[in-house]
């Protein structure tokens, strides 16, 4: 079964399907659509999860699909499990195109072309390193720049931003997973660099929509709890960011 999230507000999501999808829509078109949003776990294809393979998503019953979770390394978006991601054959030839979950997305997105594939970057595990791309505009840029290379290389329909959670402090909790980042830096700075990192990725992908013709989506996962929606969703980040998403 798709992995879809409860617990938290999506700028993106509503809760029933489209009556009518584009190919390429516009910004208002996207804003006029109804959608329906689900979340593919990138370690669903192990035997662990029921080899739960791209190919098993029920593509007709939703609009949009955030592929879980790539990470960051560096100061820049990165894969987080490169064989589940590129180079598990899924049933695919050993010189195909398609290997992975990537491929396997690409592929399938000609056979359902109302459906747009967005990445999702951090998640619970994995949004320790944001503190770091959203401190300065030099790193805001440079991550930002390597998510629009991101999205062209592996033909996503834009990125969502799963920081888990803007300001929360968290211990890494290594015992149940050696890969948790935890939140360690979290501080009261990122009530404003959250806004300014969605700022400037919108206008990376504006300028990227410009240059390939179609429009990037930007979305962003918060918590529904009070505490979480008092923190991010603010009157400065309102006025920086969301004219823009």
């Amino acid at each position: 079964m798709i992995s879809v999230k409860k617990t938290t507000l999506s700028i993106l999501v509503s809760v029933a399907a489209a009556s009518a999808l584009y190919a390429a829509p516009t910004k208002a078109e996207l804003d006029s659509m109804k959608k329906i949003v689900g979340y593919f776990p990138e370690w669903g294809i192990y035997s662990g999860h029921d080899n739960y393979v791209p190919a098993k998503v029920p593509f007709e019953k939703i609009t949009h699909l955030n592929y879980a979770f790539a990470t960051i390394k560096d100061g820049v978006i990165a894969n987080f499990d490169n064989y589940a991601a590129t180079e598990a054959s899924l049933g695919e030839p050993w010189d195909s195109p398609y290997k992975g979950n990537l491929g396997q997305f690409k592929k399938l997105k000609k056979e359902y072309p109302h459906l747009y594939v967005l990445v999702s970057v951090g998640g619970w595990t994995q949004s320790g390193n944001f503190h770091d791309v959203a401190a300065t505009q030099e790193a805001r840029d440079r991550f930002a720049a390597s998510v629009v290379q991101y999205i062209r290389t592996y033909d996503f329909d834009g990125v969502d931003i799963d920081w888990e959670y803007p300001g929360s402090y968290r211990a890494p909790d290594t015992t149940d997973n050696a890969n948790d980042q935890g939140t360690p830096k979290a501080d009261d700075s990122e009530k404003e660099t959250f806004a300014l990192l969605l700022k400037t990725l919108r206008e990376h992908l504006n300028k990227a929509s410009q240059e390939d013709g179609k429009y990037y989506q930007l979305t962003a996962a918060m918590g529904a709890s009070f505490q979480h929606i008092e923190f991010a969703i603010r009157p400065n980040m309102l006025s920086i960011s969301t004219s823009s998403i």
